[in-house]
């Protein structure tokens, strides 16, 4: 079991035959599944480009399955992009490399029925590119009772007039209309233009971090800051009370990176009260490598260096990720360090994130320690088990108490009134209250934009915490 402010690595015996080794490739969770595509690597002795589809089935042991794919298979490349649909079948390529040549095609994989279908879209699409981000977002529900959907491609390298460029330009892909269109008038200073950056989405803002440009007298090219797109206000946000000084010549004000990073992974999960942004791997300078785990706390700004449970995998950069919300897995594979590499590892980050379920409240919320009350918690996810607890607070003290698991929806606990004996100065029963009553991302009123999660499921051993099954951010 993951502690409180603990990951975990771990390493799957897996089972098949995995994908060889790749970097520049992608990774997709969707379903207990891990879809990969693409990448760059090393067939029978030789470089090659890859366009095969492999499929993890992580509830399946973490089985390897080279998919036998139908239809309009996009053509070799790696750097590009895959972001999850909505529908949680569909998976949309955009762009990416391949000896040279620059792509702006879009292509959508049907997981269930694997099969590739080539998209044609409406609209100014971007310019042909790689090293770039496409991150989904789905905006709250309007009036009609329809809720915005759309794709944002942010940077890249191969962009305007030559594939030497390197490009700062936001395009939206509405996946109602199926239209590009790009958004011209962002307020705020724009980071600079630049590729093997990274951007995960927190409820509606768009977090961009590091990646590297055109070097300059005093600057390496490489950058260390943080950004924050703020979608709503259709904004590049500085923070409050930003004062502009000399060692922010390249960036947003934002709390940095630990240090320049590039073709780094970053991936925000929902938590609570705020998201928590992931960041593992990456080039620090030419040629050292990052293995370092770090947290950005995106309510607060502020980094941290959780505690490491587990041995963690050799540092690299290039690999890809994608969060499994069943399990609280960041599911790794591949990469480069001087070498093409075909690891797969999982960090598990429950004991930041919280477990994959969600407390929604708890009934009665209140009443007297004395009373020894049985108390019903209700919620979604909860997985049968003999090792249900529930922590009960009266604002000062604690204690964890066994429980019982009732259905996937409701739990069942009743506090021991010895754990809580009333103070001698306190006439009456003082009263106590689950902290699970603290207003819960499954109840609290969504912001205006935000991304979209599914339900998962796992044993309630911690009913304190209340993660989201409402919202995921998918991102790549």
């Amino acid at each position: 079991m993951v502690k409180s402010g603990e990951v975990a690595w771990v390493q799957p015996k897996d089972k098949g035959t995995r994908p060889g080794p790749r970097s520049g490739h992608t990774t997709t969770c969707t379903r207990e599944k891990a879809i990969i595509f693409g990448g760059c690597g090393v067939q029978e002795g030789r470089s090659a480009i890859f366009n095969e589809t492999y499929i993890l089935h992580i509830s399946d042991g973490f089985r390897w399955e080279l998919a036998d794919v139908t239809g309009d298979v996009p053509s070799p490349r790696w750097r590009h992009t895959a972001t999850l649909l909505p529908d949680n079948n569909s998976i949309l390529v955009f762009g990416g490399l391949c000896k040279g040549k620059r792509f702006n095609d879009t292509h959508v994989f049907d997981v269930d029925a694997k099969e590739w279908k080539a998209m044609e879209i409406a609209g100014y699409p971007p310019h042909p590119r790689s090293h770039h981000t496409a991150t989904l977002v789905e905006f709250d529900e309007e009036e009609d009772g329809e809720a915005e959907k759309k794709i944002f491609i942010i940077g890249g390298y191969g962009g305007v007039g030559s594939c030497r460029d390197f490009s700062m330009d936001v395009v939206a892909l509405d996946l109602d209309t199926w239209t590009w269109s790009k958004l011209e008038r962002l307020k705020g200073p724009a980071p600079k233009p630049r590729a093997d950056h990274a951007v995960s989405v927190a409820g509606n803002q768009l977090i961009l971090s590091g990646g590297r440009g055109a070097s300059a007298k005093g600057f390496s090219g490489y950058f260390d800051d943080v950004h924050v797109l703020d979608l709503a206000e259709q904004e590049w946000k500085r923070p409050p009370g930003y004062q502009p000084g000399a060692a922010d010549a390249a960036g947003g004000g934002w709390p940095a990176l630990p240090s320049p990073l590039w073709n780094h992974t970053a991936q925000a999960i929902e938590s609570v009260p705020s998201y928590k942004m992931f960041v593992f791997g990456g080039q620090k300078k030419e040629f050292d490598y990052s293995g370092t785990v770090s947290v950005l706390d995106t309510g607060r700004m502020v980094w941290t260096a959780p505690v490491i449970a587990g041995t963690p995998p050799d540092a690299r950069e290039d690999c890809s990720v994608s969060y499994d919300a069943k399990t609280c897995n960041l599911v790794y594979f591949g990469g480069w360090r001087q070498g093409w590499l075909d690891d797969l590892w999982c960090l598990n980050v429950a004991g930041i994130v919280g477990p994959p379920y969600a407390v929604q409240s708890v009934e009665p919320a209140t009443g007297p320690v004395t009373g020894n009350t049985p108390v019903i918690v209700k919620g979604l996810g909860f997985v049968e088990s003999t090792m249900v607890q529930v922590k009960f607070s009266d604002g000062k003290r604690e204690a964890t108490v066994a429980g019982k698991y009732v259905s996937p929806e409701q739990a069942r606990a009743r506090p021991a009134a010895a754990l809580f004996p009333p103070p001698p100065h306190f006439s009456s029963p003082f009263f106590l209250t689950p902290p699970s009553l603290r207003r819960s991302r499954a109840t609290r009123r969504p912001s205006r934009s935000l991304a979209r999660s599914t339900s998962s499921s796992a044993s309630p051993s911690r009913a304190t915490r209340s993660p989201s099954t409402r919202r995921r951010s998918r991102s790549t």
